[in-house]
């Protein structure tokens, strides 16, 4: 799921335009083929999917008198599909553009919300409209250039965290579970002509929060040492140039505050945003066999920093005082996709953890306050149901029958039916940021959230959401079906009325989590 699709294009008309009119115009001249794929000498391809995911455990409400379980067991379902043609005016200059939607049930996150946005939403967007130039040899070109709108990711690995330089805010620093992919709307400039060193330069248009318009220049290495390890770092001065606009009061450039001191800060939307990752993988040098995928043993990693400098905290305690809460790190290992890790192991070790974290329940009884057991009046008494491995103690046994069954069964099918059971992917994600706020990516404000754990109150200083983790399988049926499996306690955030997403996440603890399914059929 593209967790910060530009909902928001209307503001970049000019650079869509410049994308998809010369694409338009030059498909009338050309007669159809459908032979290979081509209509009107355009090159079709596109998607539609299906997506079904449930909460198993989550504290948070919107602000509204329910109970503290409300996202509990609740499953949320989207139908998303899109398109995208591709036409090449020459073997160096082609165009893109496409068209992408969905249709969902937004759920209620404040007391204020009318009955009909809960009903279903119909939604359509542009998700590419670009130029794509060559420049050098065709086949080895010295650069390329990319303007318009497209999705950038540096990783090429990453399956839920990391792309921090572009999938990350500064002031506030929010985080997004989007596999590292950004849509950006800009230039970029790549390199590729040295095998082992690669490079981008981006200049990117804000389009998507508040202030509009503002450009950021950032620059991105990886190079390959060997055949086993790659590198990478990158630097953005984000919000580095600001843009114009009727509006040009200073709100535009910084947000004003009081310190707890009592003095006048301005925290400016612009900063610097630091990134280093490198990527290692075992299998260009182990042979192949029959127990490891090609994919297996991949172990990557990122960090970032989110800002260079630092804001004193406000009179209710929000700021930017201390560098380490502003640097997410995340780390990334595929595990072997032998039937009796992928079928066994792992899900015997994912259901033990999942017990072990589980959060106690709490409810409201009705109790008796007679001695004599006769009802004269009732009171509200407060139940705590402890959880984890006292709660229902056969689990852990049923969870290992089931795992060690499933592991044994799938190994005989994979050895005397084929390999078609086999995962194509199984990769285990964690993510560590030490920020003690809640962050809203709206914009609004360049200070942070106090998180708001239940709906009814805000905590200073929340460290229980610093840990996160995604388990991701995939697979890839008959070549056209990809089948995508996730159990996470990620960045997730709700898909409300209009197409937005809620701006502040979901899961306010690692013990928090949700699963998701994913089908979708390409052509």
């Amino acid at each position: 799921m593209r967790l910060f699709r530009a909902y928001m294009l209307t503001h970049a008309r000019l650079l869509t335009l410049v994308a998809v009119l010369p694409a338009l115009s030059a498909a009338g001249s050309d007669s159809a083929n459908a032979g290979n794929g081509r209509f009107w000498g355009l090159e079709f391809s596109g998607s539609i999917g299906w997506n079904t995911s449930r909460f198993t455990r989550a504290r948070h409400k919107p602000n509204i008198q329910i109970p503290s379980e409300y996202l509990n067991g609740v499953v949320f379902q989207t139908l998303s599909g899109g398109f995208t043609a591709v036409k090449h005016v020459s073997p160096r200059f082609s165009f893109t553009s496409g068209l992408a939607g969905n249709i969902w049930a937004p759920m209620q996150s404040t007391k204020e919300w009318e009955w009909n946005k809960l009903t279903r939403n119909i939604n359509g967007w542009l998700s590419v409209a670009n130029a794509h130039v060559l420049v050098g040899d065709v086949d080895r070109p010295y650069f390329d250039l990319t303007a318009g709108l497209f999705d950038y990711n540096y990783t090429g690995l990453t399956q839920d965290f990391g792309g921090y330089l572009y999938t990350a805010g500064i002031h506030p620093g929010w985080l997004a579970s989007s596999g590292g992919t950004a849509p950006l709307a800009g230039l970029k400039i790549s390199s590729g002509y040295l095998d082992w060193l690669s490079h981008d330069l981006l200049l990117t248009l804000e389009t998507d929060r508040p202030p509009y318009f503002d450009f950021s220049i950032g620059y991105v290495a990886s190079a390959d040492i060997g055949s086993m390890v790659n590198i990478g770092a990158g630097v953005v001065g984000w919000r580095l140039i600001p843009g114009t606009s009727e509006d040009k009061d200073s709100t535009r450039v910084y947000d004003e505050y009081l310190s707890a001191d009592g003095e006048r800060i301005k925290c400016y939307y612009r900063d610097v945003k630091l990134m280093g990752r490198f990527a290692l993988d075992p299998m260009s040098v182990i042979p192949e066999n029959d127990f490891l995928g090609p994919r297996d043993l991949r172990l990557y990693a990122e960090g970032a920093v989110l800002g260079l400098q630092n804001y004193p905290e406000s009179e209710t305690g929000r700021g930017y005082p201390r560098i380490e809460w502003r640097i997410p790190v995340m780390a990334g290992l595929n595990l072997p996709t032998h039937p009796l890790v992928t079928y066994g192991i792992a899900p015997l070790g994912a259901s033990l953890f999942l017990i072990a974290n589980e959060l106690d329940t709490i409810r409201v009884d009705s109790v008796d306050i007679n001695s004599d057991g006769s009802v004269a009046e009732e009171e509200l008494d407060t139940v705590t149901v402890t959880k984890g491995f006292q709660h229902k103690p056969a689990r852990p046994y049923v969870w290992a029958a089931a795992s060690v069954a499933a592991g044994v069964g799938s190994f005989f099918l994979d050895r005397y039916v084929g390999k078609m059971f086999r995962l194509d992917q199984l990769t285990l994600e964690v993510e560590y940021y030490q920020t003690p706020y809640d962050v809203s990516f709206h914009g609004i404000t360049a200070l942070p959230t106090l998180v708001d754990v239940v709906g009814t109150e805000n905590v200073t200083y929340w460290h229980e959401d610093d840990w996160r983790w995604a388990l991701i399988a995939k697979k890839r049926l008959f070549e056209m079906l990809d089948v995508r499996f996730k159990i996470a306690s990620d960045h997730m955030r709700v898909l409300g009325h209009g197409g937005f997403y809620y701006p502040l996440e979901t899961l306010k603890s690692y013990k928090e989590w949700y699963w998701s399914l994913d089908l979708s059929v390409g052509f």
